[in-house]
């Protein structure tokens, strides 16, 4: 009985993610938007924070400018970002004033994101925008 213990208690540090539908993801994000990475620096060790910055081309929810500075946590749930790659980012809430990016966030490589720009539609381009996006159904 203490060997069947020990082996749940040691897997409970392995937990993975669960994957929402992306209705769900959509529904309780902060803001959605795609963008390049330009820069990641690593905020505080002891909570495992980086600070990003992308340049944002495209977006679906929230307030949404050309330069989204985002908070993350570094976690095993999700690989590490990469400068000069272009995500899909789902914030979940802020931190120290920013969108926050939460270990179990739907944020990933657009890459990989066809089902999600599937459900989510054509977004609006912030390449061709005169001011920011912002959501109007969330005002």
């Amino acid at each position: 009985m203490a060997c069947l213990w020990s082996l749940i208690f040691a897997n409970v540090g392995f937990a993975r993610c669960v994957n929402p539908p992306i209705e769900k993801s959509a529904t309780k994000s902060d803001l959605i938007f795609s963008g390049t990475l330009l820069k990641a620096v690593a905020m505080n060790n002891r909570n495992r924070l980086v600070e990003l910055t992308f340049h944002a081309n495209r977006a679906w929810k929230g307030y949404v400018s050309a330069t989204m500075i985002v908070i993350g946590v570094v976690s095993p749930e999700r690989p590490p970002f990469e400068q000069g790659e272009t995500y899909l980012v789902y914030s979940d809430g802020t931190a120290h004033g920013r969108p926050f990016l939460g270990k179990c966030t739907q944020t990933k490589k657009l890459a990989n994101a066809v089902a999600d720009l599937k459900k989510l539609g054509v977004g609006q381009s912030l390449v061709t925008a005169n001011e920011p996006f912002r959501d109007r159904h969330q005002e």
